[in-house]
């Protein structure tokens, strides 16, 4: 069975993946597809990182918040990185921030 890129987020209760198609086909009516490209998306609760992630792959500039500590690994690992996003980059991003201090001890 194929790891699906959404099936590598970490389980979030309250977790956006699935309304991730409903999210955005909102978003498109107020903001075209094809101006999406550059664009700020803003996230305000991070949470798991699928909106963003979701956002940053349609090609939003992503700004994103959370006050738990695991949102903000995801953050650094999922969005904040401009390399292509495959689960083994992911699992490579993650042991790095752990590696330098985004631990929590």
């Amino acid at each position: 069975m194929a790891l699906k890129m959404f099936n590598a987020f970490l389980p979030y209760f309250g977790g956006k993946r699935k309304l991730c198609p409903v999210i955005f086909s909102h978003i498109d009516k107020y903001l075209p597809r094809e101006e999406w490209t550059g664009a700020v998306f803003v996230d305000a609760l991070l949470g798991g990182g699928a909106t963003s992630l979701y956002a940053k792959a349609q090609g939003f500039r992503v700004i994103a918040n959370d006050i738990a500590e695991r949102s903000y690994i995801v953050g650094k690992a999922l969005i904040e990185n401009s390399i292509t996003t495959t689960p083994g980059v992911v699992v490579e991003l993650f042991e790095e921030g752990l590696a330098t201090g985004y631990k929590e001890e």
